[in-house]
């Protein structure tokens, strides 16, 4: 090394020297200083961690003790270079000038909404080194020019960029796509995609362009890893309740690839507030390692409240803990039947009697209730006569659009003898709150219920409401619907669940019947949504994104798993589609999860023909769940590179090994699996009970019978 070239890293960092000096070391820096015979200026990273950013051939550059971040002052995009791993994780970044070759070779193929014009870059002053940058987001559809700051700085000693985007909050703007998204380029690369429970994204699956991915997210963030080394970058919009983001090809230095775009809309048709995202750096750990991160973000926000807290609070939550989810159709005979079998947990949701609710309270079961507060019809439409449509007002109740017409709902009806369809709308969460309080006491002193369940509440999108009798902005939404949990649990002290899931509701509800279902909105067959949820058969797209082993990741267990209970949605129950039902089992014994039974009076016979294999997966499957329920699930490892043996650890010591696969697999150890089986380890005296240190195969064996015919089921 000369002269030359070591004074330009001690004057730029390892910046200019990087490509072709890595990684420098202490060592090697004491022998080229005694070499030249110059006092040695210790060179490790700490060395220059701590000064302003600085300028060197049309970037800027900061870094603190383990990344080190290189700004392009003609693009906007940054490089972050993972010192502990010699990682460089780039953006893409369109070519300001499409006839400058010495623009970055990472495009964004047809997805930019806008061009961004950058006008000046500043150093921000220590400790948290980084630069602030001035620019105008011009809208390619409108012409119209945005100015907007972004803030980007580094934390001592931490793996993680932060980065803030703001300017004239009055501003008027559409949604933003910004930051550029990060590529990454590996024959083992994925994204890291939290849909309902959690997926796998190959980069190369780029026909996802543009789309976003999956059904309902489940928490605000998103990743990409490289499975064969565990390194990974993991994005937290932390600015969430306008946020979004879609599947985006750009080009990398091999071809295209997939990765993440996020997006910021408006509030209210302004920038409105200052939005911020947090990318952390992984050097191993992959998924996990990002779930983990995520939920000690959570954790120090203070929205982490685990189970064991929640019992303190209410002590019927120890009832949910191994139960098994089900809703019967009120037919009191099933629920005497499941205590029979040896069913002692469950939580049964359906319209029972006083009398039979207080029957089923002291059999030690929750005894719940289905209910919803989303959707209103019009008077005389056929179904104004539904209960659930009582105490509002309609129009008044329903939430308006910037330009004053109601909010068209998800569910039209459609009427039977004239083909009529009727829309639904939406209804302003105010007035879902306030009709909620109104109608629970009276519910109450009728039934002395132990659950309730709110149906739409976590799945449906957030909303704007612009009617200025309820005015709402999305987080408004968000926190009138945590009221209406809060209302449930703290002062009721139900145990409450709602739809698919939202980790915003974590700290407040307790059971989310959807989490398991990563197809149910987006790769299912249709008829899994027709009640009364007749068995139907599965697709090769449903079982890719909803039982596939190797694509589904529990992301959202590895950082809520004894916060919440986790179960699929009803349409998408456990024995749903009766070849996959050993699979379902198998998927909740490596996500710790609850299943779940419809029981419906169709559903009466199958039941009678199958009550071993229901008695089979609530043994399998609950006393797990009852045996970790109330501890953190640490650990998930693909343990075979086709991903069909898995293990899942948790912090009391105990895990489960399961085989996926149609064959028998063979452990490190030495022990056999069967194919489709589970293997459960941990101390003994603890997991009382269980089948410990012995491989369990799962049956796939069922009787099939004719159902009853389709009534009209209800909730």
């Amino acid at each position: 090394m000369s002269r030359c070239r070591l004074s330009l890293v001690a004057k730029h960092g390892l910046t200019a020297a990087a490509r072709t000096f890595l990684p420098v070391t202490n060592a090697f820096a004491a022998r080229v200083a005694r070499l030249l015979g110059v006092a040695l200026v210790v060179m490790n990273v700490s060395g220059f961690a701590h000064a302003e950013a600085t300028h060197v051939d049309g970037r800027w550059v900061f870094e603190n003790d383990v990344i080190r971040v290189t700004v392009n002052e003609t693009t906007a995009t940054w490089d972050v270079l993972d010192k502990r791993c010699d990682r460089l994780w780039r953006q893409a970044a369109a070519k300001a000038n499409p006839t400058d070759a010495t623009q970055p070779v990472a495009t964004p193929i047809g997805a930019s909404a806008a061009d961004i014009a950058v006008t000046k870059i500043t150093p921000l002053p220590s400790p948290g080194e980084g630069v602030e940058m001035t620019l105008d987001y011009c809208f390619r559809r409108s012409n119209a020019k945005v100015p907007l700051t972004i803030r980007l700085n580094v934390a001592p000693n931490a793996a993680e960029l932060h980065c803030a985007i703001s300017g004239d909050l009055e501003a008027k703007t559409d949604e933003l796509a910004l930051p550029a998204p990060i590529i990454l380029e590996a024959a083992e690369g994925k994204l890291v995609i939290p849909t309902a429970a959690g997926l796998l994204w190959d980069v190369a699956e780029t026909e996802w362009h543009g789309k976003r991915l999956g059904g309902a997210i489940s928490m605000p963030w998103f990743g990409s890893t490289d499975l064969a080394t565990g390194v990974g970058c993991l994005v937290v919009m932390e600015t969430f309740d306008d946020a979004d983001f879609r599947g985006i090809q750009v080009k990398g230095e091999q071809g295209k690839v997939l990765s993440v775009q996020p997006l910021f809309r408006p509030q209210k048709g302004k920038l409105g507030y200052a939005r911020r995202l947090l990318y952390h750096f992984a050097d191993k750990g992959g998924y996990v390692a990002m779930a983990k991160r995520y939920r000690a973000y959570v954790k120090k926000a203070g929205h982490l409240k685990t189970l064991a807290e929640k019992r303190k609070e209410r002590p019927t939550i120890d009832r949910l803990v191994g139960a098994v989810n089900i809703y019967t159709g009120g037919d009191f005979q099933i629920v005497e039947q499941l205590k029979q079998l040896g069913i002692d947990r469950a939580l049964v949701t359906s319209g029972y009697s006083a009398a039979e609710v207080r029957r089923m309270n002291d059999l030690g079961f929750l005894t719940g209730r289905y209910d919803i507060y989303t959707d209103l019809y019009e008077p005389g439409t056929p179904p104004s006569k539904w209960e659930r449509c009582e105490g509002f007002t309609f129009p008044d109740d329903v939430i308006k659009r910037a330009d004053g017409s109601n909010q068209v709902g998800w569910c039209p009806i459609k009427d039977p003898k004239t083909g009529d369809v009727y829309p639904s709308y939406v209804i302003c969460t105010h007035c879902g709150l306030r009709v909620l309080q109104e109608k629970m006491p009276k519910r109450l002193e009728d039934k002395p219920l132990s659950a309730y369940f709110l149906d739409c509440t976590t799945s449906a999108g957030l909303y704007e409401c612009f009617d200025p009798k309820h005015p709402m902005t999305r987080a408004i939404d968000r926190e009138t619907r945590i009221e209406q949990f809060r209302y449930l649990t703290d002062e009721l002290g139900l145990v409450v669940g709602s739809e698919t899931g939202r980790d915003w509701a974590v700290h407040v509800a307790d059971y989310f019947e959807g989490i398991m279902s990563t197809a149910a909105f987006f790769a299912a067959p249709k008829a899994i949504h027709e009640l009364p949820f007749l068995p139907t058969e599965s697709t090769p797209r449903y079982e890719d994104f909803g039982t596939n082993p190797a694509r589904r990741v529990p992301l959202f267990q590895l950082v809520y798993g004894d916060c919440v209970e986790t179960t699929w949605r009803w349409g998408d129950n456990s024995h749903r589609m009766f070849s996959l039902w050993a699979q379902k089992d198998l998927l909740q014994m490596i996500h710790a999860s609850m299943p779940m039974w419809v029981l419906w009076k169709p559903h009466h016979a199958f039941f009678e023909a199958n009550t071993d294999r229901f008695k089979e997966c609530y043994d399998n499957v609950c006393r797990w769940r009852r045996a970790v329920g109330f501890s953190e699930m640490v650990n998930h490892e693909r343990l075979s590179k086709d991903a069909l043996l898995q293990k899942s650890t948790f912090a009391n010591g105990a895990s489960v090994t399961v085989n996926f696969a149609t064959d028998p697999r063979t452990l490190v150890d030495g022990t056999t699996m069967p194919p489709r089986s589970f293997l459960i380890q941990g101390d003994a005296d603890e997991l009382s009970g269980l089948p410990v240190g012995k491989p369990v195969q799962v049956s796939n064996d069922w009787q099939p019978c004719e159902s009853a015919p389709a009534n009209d089921v209800q909730p």
